[in-house]
This record gives structure tokens, C-alpha cells and sequence, in this order.
């Protein structure tokens, strides 16, 4: 697990586009499980809906 790699992403969603970036989400998430040496990919919602949470984790700095 020492070559693990993982960052944390914490995006402010612009008024009005939410329902935009919802339609984007399925997208980002398939992008990322075709990703060799993907191990995990996360992501969530405020619960004002104002902030998108997402957290990442790699294999290896390689695989990122």
C-alpha cells in the first residue's frame, strides 16, 4: 500500500448549474472506472448542494 495515491477534491457547484453537473457525474465516474489502477472513486453532495465532495485513490502515482 505504500505506493497508494490519493487526493480529496472539494468543488464549489455555480448556481444555477447544478442540474448540469449532475448530468456530468455518470460521465466522470465511467471515465474513471476504465482507469487502470483505479481503486477508488467517491464523490458526494453538501447538503446544500453547493459544494461537490470527491476523494480518489490510485494503485500507484503511475496509475494516477
Amino acid at each position: 500500500m505504500a505506493d497508494v495515491i490519493s487526493w480529496s477534491l472539494h468543488l464549489s457547484v455555480r448556481e444555477g448549474r447544478l442540474d448540469e453537473f449532475k448530468s456530468l457525474v455518470p460521465e466522470m465516474v465511467e471515465s474513471t472506472r476504465s482507469e487502470e489502477g483505479a481503486l477508488v472513486y467517491e464523490w458526494f453532495l453538501s447538503p446544500d448542494q453547493k459544494t461537490c465532495h470527491i476523494y480518489e485513490r490510485y494503485a500507484s502515482s503511475d496509475a494516477a
